[in-house]
This record gives C-alpha cells, structure tokens and sequence, in this order.
C-alpha cells in the first residue's frame, strides 16, 4: 500500500462562484483582487462561475 505523502496532489485550479451586483463594497472588490493577485504569483489557475437565482 503506497503511504499518504505519494497520494497527495498538488492544487492546479481554484474554483470561485462570482455573483454580480453594481452595489459591491469597496473592500469585496479589494480582497478579490488581491486574492487573483496571489492565485497568479503562485500559478494557479481561476474557474470561476456565477449565477442568478429568481
């Protein structure tokens, strides 16, 4: 049986659900570009998805 060390696997992607609003706060706008700063220093990739619910 291989140990747990050779199963692991290194995170690629990171998936994120965006959802649209024209009232967005400044400091959501902020931390979601910082965070696509620091996915793009690393070499990660976004799939990124959003939605509407009725």
């Amino acid at each position: 049986m291989a140990d747990s060390k050779s199963l692991q696997r290194q995170i690629k992607s990171v998936c994120v659900y965006c959802g649209s609003s024209e009232t967005t706060r400044p400091e959501y706008l902020d931390l979601a570009t910082r965070f696509g700063v620091e996915l793009a220093a690393r070499g990660l990739r976004l799939v990124y998805g959003g939605g509407r619910s009725a």
